[in-house]
């Protein structure tokens, strides 16, 4: 079983997507990442700044027979100016990467139910348990495990 995911932004055109922990040029480093993306969306209207976290989670035979699973969070990419400088508007400790930028649609509540995320929190703003019930991951293993039976009979 392997996986992988990404921050998709409509604006964009999918991108970062599969380069989203290299976006920067060179791998792992979330500050330079973020300041690249707020950099690409500067100017980019608020209504305009639709984005998702997708995951892809794909199981493979010895024989090659493979299985893969998607899942999505969809979301925004939050911006702020000030005197000019971009600046970053999400905070939060529940997270990593692009988690303190992304707005998602949806919150959890406990780790499995979901409501409108009315409060406009970023993804690290999230509790463990909010995110687990909105995950991109959970979304694609939790396909996986129902298709998992039928794809090994």
């Amino acid at each position: 079983i392997a996986d992988d995911s990404g921050l998709c932004v409509d604006a964009l055109g999918g991108a970062p997507g599969v380069y989203s922990a290299r976006y920067c040029g060179h791998h792992g480093d979330d500050e330079a990442n973020n300041d690249k993306l707020l950099e690409k969306m500067q100017d980019v209207p608020a209504e305009q700044r639709g984005a998702k976290f997708v995951a892809a989670v794909c199981f493979i035979l010895p024989t090659g027979r493979h299985l893969t699973c998607r899942g999505e969070c969809p979301g925004k990419v939050a911006f702020a100016r000030l005197a000019g400088v971009i600046a970053r508007e999400g905070r939060g400790d529940h997270g990593f990467g692009y988690d303190p930028l992304f707005i998602p649609d949806e919150c959890g509540v406990g780790k499995a139910e979901k409501r409108p995320n009315t409060e406009g929190r970023s993804y690290a703003q999230l509790t463990p348990d909010e995110k687990d019930a909105i995950s991109h991951r959970g979304v694609a293993l939790a396909k996986l495990e129902k298709e998992l039976p039928e794809f090994l009979k």
